[in-house]
């Protein structure tokens, strides 16, 4: 098989993957941005480009995203830099606060690595995911979603949505019949998917995503 035979069905799986998860998350309300592995922006979807109308993060120069405030604004490119590190580097996803002109209540964005961020637009015509959550206008989503969204198992799903109703891994082995080294395990495989080194982060990515209202 030759090379290009082989990056078609990558760059269709990738592809796949991305659109999957802005049709999931745009149906709770979600701004959703594919970004290239130049961290340029491919495609938002509306709710995201109503909330660049509103000025606090937008498309600025060069097609990418920027944000308002300066000490946001350097958040936000670290955070896209980390998902989009040079090939060979590890991807990192990442979260940032950006606060907004029009409110006290800022925005929050998650930013996604694909198919492990590595630079190569021949390859990956979308290399990141960025989610936008605006905490005044975004509808809840059904925990069930957060296993398709984020790629996890259902126990996985199950066991970040209990921590994130404030439970500990003791609380929810009790809960669910299992043990406490087994819950540690599947909370560890959480993490380990998502690129995320501590069980706050999970949590908040959940948060972050509205599984609450």
């Amino acid at each position: 098989m030759s090379r290009s035979e082989k990056v078609q069905p990558a760059q269709a799986g990738v592809q796949a993957l991305a659109e999957s998860l802005m049709e999931t998350i745009e149906a709770g309300g979600r701004g959703v941005v594919h970004l290239d592995a130049q961290g340029r922006i491919v495609e938002a979807n509306g709710t995201a480009e109503r909330i660049f109308e509103k000025g606090a993060i937008s498309s600025g120069l060069g097609g990418r995203l920027f944000a308002r405030s300066r000490q946001n604004n350097l958040a936000v490119q670290q955070t896209i830099n980390l998902a989009l590190p040079p090939l060979g580097t590890r991807a990192v996803a990442g979260r940032v606060i950006v606060n907004r002109p029009d409110g006290p209540v800022p925005l929050v964005l998650r930013v996604f690595p694909i198919n492990g961020g590595e630079k190569d637009a021949q390859s990956q015509p979308v290399a990141a995911v960025v989610v936008i959550t605006d905490p005044l206008t975004s509808a809840g989503i059904d925990p069930t979603l957060i296993q398709q969204t984020l790629g996890l198992t259902p126990k996985e799903a199950n066991v970040a949505v209990l921590l994130t109703q404030g439970k500990n891994v003791r609380e929810i082995a009790t809960s669910t019949y299992h043990s406490e080294e087994t819950i540690r395990t599947q909370i560890k495989s959480a993490r380990g998917k998502l690129g995320l080194k501590r069980q706050l982060e999970l949590v908040l990515l959940v948060r972050s995503l509205g599984v609450f209202p």
